[in-house]
């Protein structure tokens, strides 16, 4: 059997005897047994699962090797409707404003339901991503309504001009690093000169030496970027 989702027939024998070994258990709690038994994503297994469930439906030599014939049936999975995003979308941000979490929220609005929860934590992300417009709209409307509350959310631009921040800082910091460390370098060249014999050899290390120092005491206190 080819490989199945990036598994090999190995795992995928081992995912469906874990299922059979965890019968009447929630899906949710076997997704995550399974992960942390094969150190894998919680996502990955889930996605795993599906696809098994659609391959034993479509493919009947397929469900007769590994399922002994039997077809898994799951829930067909009802699609938010754009109202529906719109409004769970709005209630999301605005539990933001208010200094909630996202998680906070979506466990709120599902009232605890974690697989409800789920749906809506992946379909606010996928807005995010893929409809940034729109949740602007939404965040612009909210301030009309409740003038007190600003919600934010960060389109492609600041989401990209943040990632450049961050990663300017870490360079930054690096170079601060390698600054003491390079002081260190040369104060111990520095000792090691005094301790050195030939005149001539001294003086040209020490000026080798007092080069690094004035560039790096130029660079003291100030950023690399």
């Amino acid at each position: 059997m080819e490989k199945l989702y990036g598994f090999k027939e190995s795992d995928v024998i081992g995912l469906i005897e874990y299922v059979k070994e965890n019968k009447g258990k929630k899906l949710t709690e076997i997704f995550s047994g399974y992960a942390s038994k094969t150190n894998k994503a919680n996502g990955t297994i889930r996605n795993l699962y599906y696809t098994i469930a659609k391959r034993s439906n479509s493919d009947e030599e397929f469900s007769k090797k590994l399922l002994s014939g039997e077809k898994i049936q799951v829930e067909k999975k009802v699609e938010f409707s754009v109202e529906e995003e719109k409004r769970f979308a709005r209630e999301i941000l605005i539990k933001k404003a208010k200094g909630k979490s996202i998680r906070r929220a979506v466990l709120e609005l599902s009232c605890g339901d974690q697989k409800l929860a789920l749906r809506y934590q992946n379909k606010f992300r996928s807005m995010l991503k893929n409809k940034p417009e729109t949740l602007q709209e939404i965040a612009i409307q909210i301030e009309r309504d409740f003038p007190s509350l600003k919600p934010r959310v960060r389109g492609r631009e600041e989401r990209n001009a943040l990632q450049v921040e961050r990663l300017k800082r870490e360079i930054n910091r690096l170079f601060e690093r390698t600054f003491i460390e390079l002081k260190k370098e040369n104060a111990l060249l520095k000792s090691m000169l005094k301790e050195s014999s030939g005149l001539g050899e001294r003086q040209e290390k020490n000026e080798s030496s007092k080069r690094i120092e004035e560039f790096f005491k130029a660079r003291e206190g100030k950023n690399f970027l």
